[in-house]
């Protein structure tokens, strides 16, 4: 029997005040390096950039995820600069399709992100709930973090700092993983 794969939707969306073309090749283009410099982005490398023969995009990013970081690949199927693009989400434990919008606005451009986050195994179809704000979290902030730096000076003092994700949220989600661990096993011990 197949298992179900558990699937929900994460979304983020800023205005960026940079043009729509500034915006791609930072976010998704050949520009991703700068976003590894910046530490208030989740994004701490990208390896392996290439834009295949068809106009596609691939590479390897690895992202914060409290003290450690993950890694995926993105696999771009559309790559339509600087407007539109699709990519799987590749090699890692929630994986899906990611979406991209990139739309002239006010003094910038609106990103918006769509991820349509599956998991790939039982073990992160069950924390996939638990997850699924903390990953809504994490981009929103990506967004907002963009938007503030690259934004005019008065309006980078008048705003708050992002709050980083609370330690308290990592002791969750660990404490989730033991808790469905134990009552795994406690049913496994039942059958017998």
């Amino acid at each position: 029997m197949e298992e179900e794969r558990v699937m929900r939707v994460v979304e983020a969306s800023a205005v960026v005040p940079l043009s729509p073309e500034e915006a791609w090749d930072l976010l998704i283009g050949d520009q991703m390096q700068r976003l590894v410099e910046m530490p208030e982005i989740s994004m701490v490398a990208v390896e392996d950039f290439q834009v295949r023969p068809d106009g596609t995009a691939r590479y390897v990013v690895a992202n914060k995820a409290g003290p450690s970081k993950t890694w995926h690949t993105a696999d771009f199927t559309v790559y339509e600069r600087p407007h539109r693009s699709v990519n799987r989400v590749l090699d890692s434990p929630f994986g899906g399709t990611f979406y991209g919008t990139y739309e002239p606005a006010g003094g910038g451009t609106r990103v918006h992100w769509s991820w349509e986050v599956e998991a790939q195994n039982t073990l992160t179809g069950l924390l996939l709930p638990l997850v699924h704000p903390l990953l809504a979290r994490s981009m929103q902030q990506d967004l907002d973090a963009l938007a503030k730096r690259f934004g005019p000076q008065e309006d980078q003092e008048r705003r708050p700092a992002a709050s980083p994700a609370a330690p308290g949220i990592i002791v969750l989600v660990a404490a989730s993983v033991l808790l469905i661990y134990f009552l795994r096993r406690r049913s496994r011990t039942r059958r017998r």
